[in-house]
């Protein structure tokens, strides 16, 4: 089974980042899971993980919230598209967030936001998510 090189969860709920956390470890769909606490940590450390374009510490999963202090999700998709991260970086975004809006999905979907989910996360939107966008028999393959 091909696995995710490292995934990124962006949450400041320490519960549902423990829970998300167990169900990305029972999955066993990456070695390395790195957790932050909001938008403008995410951005420091994919800044940081991610300096060339082929950087292979770059993580291929991002899961991020809707609503965070210091920096909310949107500020963050934002910042991302503002250095042309989302491009550069072949990295599959999901937002977390029950509160998420129609016209929010648009706002994010522009941004490069692939999917949507509430949280916590479920193991089978992950295992979608993982065949849609990742198994080698995906037709959306990334990395």
């Amino acid at each position: 089974m091909r696995k995710f090189n490292q995934i990124l969860l962006v949450d400041d709920d320490p519960i549902n980042n423990f829970l998300n956390e167990e169900i990305l470890r029972d999955l066993q769909i990456t070695n390395h899971i790195e957790v932050l606490l909001n938008g403008q940590q995410a951005l420091a450390y994919l800044r940081q993980v991610c300096q060339f374009k082929e950087a292979v510490s770059c993580p291929a999963l991002v899961l991020f919230d809707h609503f965070m202090p210091v920096m909310d999700g949107l500020e963050f998709i934002q910042a991302l598209h503002q250095i042309d991260f989302i491009p550069q970086h072949n990295a599959i975004f999901v937002l977390l967030g029950i509160h998420t809006n129609q016209a929010d999905v648009k706002t994010f979907q522009e941004l490069g936001v692939h999917e949507f989910t509430t949280k916590p996360l479920s193991k089978e939107f992950l295992m979608d998510v993982y065949h849609k966008y990742w198994d080698e028999n995906s037709e959306k393959r990334f990395g």
